[in-house]
């Protein structure tokens, strides 16, 4: 497990934060930072903590959850929670200078990162940072545009997962057209009532 920390904890904790059961997620998140403390377990108990209206203790794991994912070079992961804290210091203190911190931390992390779903977080932050309508817009539309491309990637290889798991990926075609033979290949498969 990434970090040292204990997987029976962190799991039970990422469970009970899935169902909404934020008591329990803090106290498993708890258990993995006592046992052997990680990014991913602060991370855990930021999100708990906030969840139970405790802002101040979520802020502190968050940071602490950042700190946790630069030392082991997770850059995406640290992105991640320098936008929350971003986004959290702005909207419950009104830290705009703090926030701006946050954003900028996040924004050179993911600088080269590529086409990334956190990239699409960092659009959606600065839209809701944005004074004039037109950044707003154009800032929206992009953190729209990653969400986007990354929900067809995923759906694409949803589907391809789907046929290759019944044999139907046995295709004859130039690398080119391969995505076209797939395609025509998943809904005649499709057709036939085996997806």
């Amino acid at each position: 497990m990434p970090n040292g920390a204990r997987p029976d904890h962190l799991e039970a904790g990422r469970e009970a934060l899935a169902s909404g059961d934020w008591e329990a997620a803090r106290a498993a998140f708890e258990e993995a930072i006592e046992h052997a403390p990680s990014a991913h377990a602060h991370e855990g108990l930021g999100l708990s903590l906030w969840w139970l209206h405790d802002t101040d203790g979520a802020i502190a794991q968050m940071e602490q959850a950042y700190a946790g994912f630069r030392e082991t070079s997770e850059a995406r992961h640290a992105a991640t929670c320098a936008l929350w804290l971003a986004r959290e210091f702005r909207a419950a203190y009104g830290h705009d200078a703090v926030s701006g911190g946050w954003l900028a931390r996040a924004d050179s992390l993911l600088r080269d990162a590529g086409d990334v779903p956190e990239q699409g977080w960092l659009a959606l932050t600065r839209a809701e940072r944005s004074a004039a309508p037109q950044d707003m817009h154009r800032h929206a539309e992009a953190a729209l545009d990653v969400a986007s491309a990354h929900l067809y990637e995923q759906s694409r290889r949803d589907a391809f997962n789907r046929l290759a798991g019944r044999d139907a990926l046995m295709v004859d075609a130039e690398p080119e057209r391969l995505g076209v033979e797939l395609v025509n290949r998943y809904h005649a498969v499709k057709r036939a009532g085996l997806i």
